[in-house]
């Protein structure tokens, strides 16, 4: 397994970043929280990685965050989420709106990712909701910090935080 990969960045493009490490160039499928906060063409970076291996292939995931790739780790645990589909989740909500998804139940929000039905939605909270909740207590902290108006569209936030709170 490949932790991480420091190197120039080559070439960027639609949720690919081309790094060169020792004259070896790696193609790293990124998100685009990734893409759009990873260094200029031409700089140093660092990325975590995901290798996935299939029979036939090998694809290499980079990700800006240990807490990106952790949370990419956990979408992949779920029954009908692949790697590609787990991507698309994080290039579509940022993990702090994907936590508070999660916790609250909040299935329309993960179907706002591109590729994502109900049936997945659901899926993602019903595995991920003791995981999320365990894995991610910082981010859960800073859910208290919400404002008003975000507290009215996540209704459900109140009374994940007591249930949370009373175990």
């Amino acid at each position: 397994m490949i932790y991480s990969i420091t190197g120039i960045i080559k070439e960027k493009s639609d949720g690919i970043i081309i790094i060169e490490n020792n004259g070896i160039a790696y193609i790293l499928n990124v998100s685009n929280q990734t893409l759009s906060a990873s260094a200029p063409l031409g700089d140093e970076a660092t990325f975590y990685t995901f290798l996935n291996v299939k029979e036939d292939d090998l694809e290499l995931f980079g990700f800006e965050n240990k807490k990106e790739l952790e949370f990419f780790k956990l979408l992949i645990t779920v029954k009908g989420v692949g790697a590609r589909s787990a991507l698309t989740v994080l290039s579509g909500i940022t993990i702090h709106n994907l936590t508070t998804a999660i916790i609250s139940g909040d299935y329309k929000m993960l179907m706002s990712a591109k590729g994502i039905g109900k049936k997945t939605a659901h899926q993602i909270i019903l595995d991920l909701k003791d995981k999320v909740a365990k894995q991610f207590e910082e981010e859960l902290e800073n859910i208290s910090d919400i404002s008003d108006m975000e507290i009215n569209d996540y209704s459900n936030i109140k009374e994940a935080m007591e249930a949370l709170s009373s175990l």
